[in-house]
């Protein structure tokens, strides 16, 4: 017995099979898959991360004339502590670095690209996990300057020269 035949005898009663038609469909199915495959490989392939990385920072070459061209045309007011050669407050510093963190949000939010989110996500959790300490280290830094000027501490005092009682005494005054 053949094929076909035993094709014919397992087809419920009343329904036959047309060998041409179901030849005819795994034909279709065959070049349909091949003419995806044709597609996706060769008109419109997956672009390569590297690719898509110097294509970005071609770009970010060519328009960068004109950053700086615009960054020319604004007007620079120094802050007056910058003037005086003065520290600047610390919430100042927390105020800049809040404002990146929202610049780079807003980063974030404007690029299509998945690699530059996922960048720019990294670099936005890498400073505001460095934040707190900035603000404790700038906390400790103006109480010992304070200290220093009221005479508890000697001129020029840096914190790996303290001893450990003068430590306690900046640590204290810190948290209040």
């Amino acid at each position: 017995m053949s094929n076909v035949s035993r094709v014919y005898q397992a087809a419920p009663a009343g329904f036959q099979y047309n060998p041409q038609a179901i030849a005819t469909q795994a034909v279709g199915v065959v070049l349909s898959k091949v003419a995806m495959t044709l597609i996706d490989r060769v008109i419109y392939p997956e672009p390569k991360l590297t690719e898509l990385r110097d294509e970005m920072v071609k770009v970010i070459d060519e328009n960068e004339p004109k950053v700086m061209e615009a960054r020319a045309k604004q007007v620079y007011v120094p802050v007056e502590s910058e003037v005086r050669g003065a520290p600047v407050a610390t919430s100042d510093v927390t105020s800049y670095i809040e404002q990146s963190l929202d610049a780079l949000q807003r980063a974030q939010e404007v690029t299509k690209c998945k690699v530059c989110k996922q960048e720019i996500g990294e670099a936005a959790r890498a400073v505001q996990t460095k934040l707190a300490t900035i603000q404790n280290t700038d906390k400790v830094y103006r109480t010992m300057q304070d200290l220093e000027a009221q005479g508890a501490l000697p001129r020029g005092a840096k914190w790996s020269t303290l001893k450990e009682t003068e430590r306690e005494l900046v640590r204290r005054h810190a948290r209040s």
